[in-house]
């Protein structure tokens, strides 16, 4: 799988890298960017546009968003975007996931006991690559309209173990993976929101 770079114009000045990383992902799909950078135009005025070179992971990526924007549907507000080839890469030798796994359901939580999972959050529709290269599991999520990245470096995973529960008397398995030691996630603010919620619904239930 061979990615391209290409650069993107027409956002606004205001916009942040995330942001329009978030928008083209929407087409292109979610983890397809490698590497982005949003520059200025060097001479500003009140009718500058930003512009974005995106590095894709893929060719097949890179012309979703090319063919949106000759189909003139790749507009931001009443903005159309271009495209053109970029002169470079962002990253020279990226490093592209050889696995991928779609549609998982992710659980977080804690282990309590040797089968049994005590879990914190749940998110479906849950995108999954890593491979050899890449020293990092990635997860592809959306929670309240937003999206979120987590990252799991192979470092900090101490235990793997497949389950296939035979209750379930399915083709379902689960891969339990522990972390060995206190992981910095990038949305504990959601699970942090989440336990606030129970307190708050146990809360009511004892005082009824």
């Amino acid at each position: 799988m061979v990615g391209r770079t290409i650069q993107v114009q027409g956002f606004a000045l205001t916009d942040s890298a995330e942001s329009v990383k978030l928008f083209l992902e929407r087409i292109a799909g979610a983890g397809t960017i490698c590497a982005l950078k949003l520059r200025h135009p060097r001479n500003i005025s009140a009718n500058s546009r930003a512009f974005a070179i995106v590095q894709f992971q893929s060719q097949e990526s890179a012309s979703l968003v090319e063919n949106a924007a000759q189909r003139q549907v790749l507009k931001i507000g009443r903005f159309y975007l271009r495209t053109r080839p970029a002169d470079r890469d962002i990253v020279p030798r990226p490093r592209i996931p050889m696995f991928s796994l779609e549609d998982i359901v992710l659980h977080l939580g804690c282990l309590v006991k040797e089968n049994i999972l005590s879990a914190l959050f749940r998110a479906s529709n849950v995108s999954v690559q890593f491979g050899f290269d890449m020293k990092k599991i990635y997860f592809y999520l959306s929670y309240n309209f937003t999206k979120f990245k987590l990252e799991l470096s192979y470092e900090s995973i101490w235990e793997m173990q497949l389950h296939r529960p035979p209750a379930y008397r399915s083709r379902t398995q689960f891969l339990l993976i522990q972390v060995g030691f206190s992981y910095n996630l990038p949305f504990l603010d959601i699970l942090a929101d989440f336990r606030l919620y129970l307190f708050n619904l146990l809360k009511r239930y004892i005082s009824r």
